[in-house]
């Protein structure tokens, strides 16, 4: 078990620190959650940290269902499908502000190991604001099992096809 959350640590560190890259600039931090959905890392910008630590965003938070009601990261755990939870969706009055936008991360037997997780404080009343950064959350989510696949099976030789031989 700490050899698998090392592993996915490892093949998800540059892609939480270029997700966060990319939505930064509209105040959102980065969270990766493990299967029980405990914050195992994250990024933020570190003026901003404060804000997100009251908004209960930091690392040991947890955000299973049990703990926190609806939110991102619980659904995922639920459904183990990507979601967008907006602003009044949220269960907590307290995350009413918040939007999330989270994607289930899965390893070589389809288990799942975590959950990647977008989340800004504030945002605009429109829940179709939120559809790129679901979908960039989604794309990072795939790259990170990639990189747990591939580290997986370093020790194996891998053949990679493609339909287009241009």
């Amino acid at each position: 078990m700490q050899h698998r959350e090392e592993s996915f640590l490892r093949a998800s560190g540059q892609c939480l620190s270029r997700l966060h890259e990319m939505v930064r600039e509209a105040d959102y931090c980065v969270m990766l959650t493990d299967a029980q959905g405990v914050t195992i890392d994250y990024r933020v910008d570190k003026d901003r940290r404060h804000d997100f630590k009251r908004a209960g965003l930091y690392l040991g938070s947890c955000w299973s269902e049990s703990e926190e009601g609806t939110c991102g990261v619980a659904t995922v755990l639920l459904d183990g499908q990507p979601i967008t939870v907006h602003r009044i969706d949220h269960f907590r009055a307290a995350f009413t502000t918040l939007t999330c936008s989270a994607s289930p991360i899965f390893g070589l037997h389809d288990e799942l190991l975590g959950v990647l997780d977008a989340s800004a404080v504030r945002s605009p009343d429109d829940r179709e604001s939120q559809r790129l950064v679901n979908h960039i959350v989604r794309q990072s989510a795939l790259l990170i099992e990639d990189a747990y696949f591939l580290n997986a099976v370093a020790d194996c030789w891998i053949l990679l096809a493609h339909r287009n031989r241009h």
